[in-house]
């Protein structure tokens, strides 16, 4: 198994941009017009990866539905939240923090900021992705692109000095007469083209940075609600567990613990307002709560070489009768590794609080159990040893909670 870093943030683009269709797309055009205005400023290939990479994910931290209309408005200044969100995200990550500084201002007019000029230096990357992502939210992609340029281009203009560098302006000013820029905004391409500069084959990650990269991806799902905050960490350390127990050897462990990691990124697509939702879901939030596991695979196999682990975290809400979602999965298909998962999800769920119950006792949650081991929808082996071993998981999911309380307060006490 293996993550790739280009890869893992290329997918996580994708997750961001399917919340709302307005903004499908937006993370990799903003990552392309960042790489040519970079390249247009001369940046150093290290300077543009950086920059690019930090475009993939600029949004990271946008939690709500409001949040990614009110970036539909070409001016609007209210959006640092977000950013500060983000960027403290990246922070817990040392492969990542370095995109930190870049996420955390890339809202931040250029007017603001106090700025170190040596060298002839008039702008930072922040601003760079700053104006990029301006550039792509001007475009009404229901009406021809190049009727818009002239009309986009003065509106940047105006705020030259203001949101925008100088310089910068002037450089959009000149690729804004490159036709090609253009089409290649229209192009479905966009991350083929990127990759072909920033993909390296280096860039597979070491054991313990798939781990940190991972947990980033689940924190980046799970702190988007109080009441989630420590599930995906807690769902990999009962399933690494519990496979542990049962002797399971040391490579399929590993692909487990990641599989509990990124088993929920799916839900990037989900908006905060159904996860926190104080009642019953509704036909159409049920439908796309029950589409997260179907996103997860395609998200988990986007991110390298990831062999099974797609599979085990992509199944579990699959039951060993078919009665699961969304797959229907049956019999051998539904693994003893994919149903570790699920029913480590299980338990964590249980014993967590929700917006509509509050966490669940052990004798409940041993009662479910009970009748998922009587029932077939588990494999009786695995139920009976989750049921035998519910006190220790329960004292595992309470120091992972903990641990994960002092992650999500520190970052919630980042932005304010």
């Amino acid at each position: 198994m293996k993550m790739h870093l280009f890869d893992t943030l290329g997918a996580l683009a994708s997750a961001l941009d399917l919340v709302e269709n307005e903004l499908y797309d937006h993370h990799h055009r903003v990552a392309y017009i960042s790489y040519r205005l970079g390249r247009e400023a001369g940046l150093a290939h290290e300077m543009l990866s950086r920059l690019v990479y930090a475009a993939l994910i600029h949004d990271i931290g946008v939690i709500t539905k409001k949040e990614k209309e009110e970036l539909l408005e070409f001016n609007f200044n209210g959006a640092q939240q977000h950013a500060a969100r983000g960027a403290s995200l990246l922070s817990f990550v040392p492969r990542l923090a370095s995109l930190a500084p870049i996420v955390h201002d890339h809202h931040r007019y250029w007017n603001t900021l106090s700025r170190d000029s040596s060298g002839g230096k008039s702008f930072e990357l922040s601003d760079i992705l700053h104006l990029a992502d301006r550039i792509e939210v001007v475009i009404d992609w229901q009406k021809d692109l190049f009727e818009q340029i002239p009309v986009n281009r003065e509106l940047i203009e105006r705020q030259r000095g203001i949101m925008f560098a100088p310089d910068l302006v002037d450089l959009f000013t000149g690729l804004s007469e490159d036709m090609g820029f253009w089409q290649a905004l229209k192009s479905a391409n966009i991350m083929e083209w990127l990759s072909r500069v920033f993909r390296k084959e280096n860039e597979y990650l070491a054991p313990e940075s798939v781990i940190n990269v991972a947990r980033f991806a689940a924190y980046a799902v799970d702190f988007r609600s109080q009441y989630t905050f420590a599930h995906s960490s807690g769902v990999s350390s009962l399933a690494e567990y519990t496979g542990r127990q049962l002797g399971w050897d040391e490579k399929k462990l590993y692909k487990i613990k990641i599989a509990g990691l990124l088993h929920d990124v799916g839900k990037l697509v989900l908006p905060r307002e159904v996860i926190e939702k104080n009642g019953p879901l509704n036909a159409r939030e049920l439908s796309l709560v029950q589409t997260h596991p179907f996103y997860t695979g395609v998200l988990v196999k986007q991110m390298g070489d990831m062999e099974e682990v797609h599979e085990y975290a992509s199944y579990h809400h699959e039951r060993l009768d078919g009665s699961g979602y969304p797959f229907h999965l049956e019999g051998a298909k539904f693994t003893n590794e994919a149903q570790m998962v699920a029913l480590a999800d299980i338990v964590c769920a249980l014993l967590e609080d929700r917006a509509y119950r509050p966490r669940k006792g052990r004798n409940y949650v041993a009662g479910i159990l009970e009748e998922y081991r009587r029932g077939g929808v588990f494999s009786a082996d695995l139920a009976d040893y989750a049921l035998r071993s519910l006190d220790a998981l329960m004292e595992i999911h309470q120091q992972v909670e903990q641990d994960a309380l002092k992650d999500y307060m520190a970052w919630n006490k980042s932005f304010r």
